[in-house]
């Protein structure tokens, strides 16, 4: 019989297009060859922070629960855990394991904490990937570096899966709805999430577009929302054209 703990554990896991099979083609292509995927998560408006740095190319990197639980990190993690109960000024991660996906965790006992998900708490997740690499250029052995680093905004909830994009968390954060009223105006109402816990600064323009192009574009407002606004502004008749 499997029991589950009083309180179920959110579990969070981030996938890229980059996994073994990547690595064997880009390897032969170069002569050296060191990529570094960091990945910060940091709820709103609190102050302690989770960052694991993992070895690049792993395709799907596991994260929380208990740091992603690596069968082949897990002597590394608790050595390293004791370390930061003990509160060890600078803590050492042991990181010979070539199994052991896992580069880095963090410094503080209270960043560590901050690895375990809590419902209705917004999270910000900052990916960073960076490459070093060497090939044989113009007759000499030369080294480049890469990188590509985004942001993106989560509530932990029991969507299986996001695909990264703005438009992914924006339609969650903030709710935007807009009504014609008797073809004179439009009325306009802007709501942000009920567990959001920092103001939110917002522009809205009213356009008229035609074949891709501006024929009009209006300024209706600019101000910051704690959790919701109403306006309105003039409508102007405009047919075969779109309004937004």
């Amino acid at each position: 019989m499997l029991y589950f703990p009083d309180t179920v554990k959110f579990c969070a896991s981030l996938t890229t297009n980059k996994n073994v099979l990547t690595l064997s083609k880009d390897r032969q292509r170069t002569t050296f060859l060191q990529p570094l995927l960091s990945i910060g998560i940091k709820e709103i408006g609190v102050q302690h922070r989770c960052q694991i740095n993992f070895m690049g190319y792993g395709g799907e990197y596991r994260l929380s629960p208990d740091l992603g639980y690596y069968t082949h990190c897990q002597r590394s993690i608790s050595q390293y855990i004791n370390q930061l109960v003990d509160g060890e000024p600078k803590p050492e991660w042991n990181a010979s394991n070539p199994q052991c996906p896992i580069q880095e965790l963090p410094n503080s006992y209270k960043d560590y904490l901050a690895c375990d998900l809590v419902p209705l708490k917004w999270y910000e997740l900052d990916f960073e990937s960076s490459m070093r690499y060497e090939v044989f250029h113009k007759k000499t052995y030369q080294q480049f570096t890469s990188n590509y680093s985004t942001t993106f905004l989560f509530k932990p909830d029991y969507f299986l899966e996001r695909n990264g994009s703005e438009a992914d968390w924006l339609t969650r954060l903030i709710e935007i709805k807009a009504k014609l009223k008797g073809c004179k105006k439009v009325r306009y109402f802007i709501r942000i999430d009920d567990q959001w816990k920092l103001p939110i600064t917002v522009h809205i323009e009213y356009r008229i577009t035609h074949d891709g192009l501006i024929k009009y574009s209006h300024h209706v407002g600019s101000g910051t929302i704690e959790h919701w606004f109403s306006g309105s502004f003039p409508f102007i008749r405009s047919p075969s054209r779109d309004h937004e």
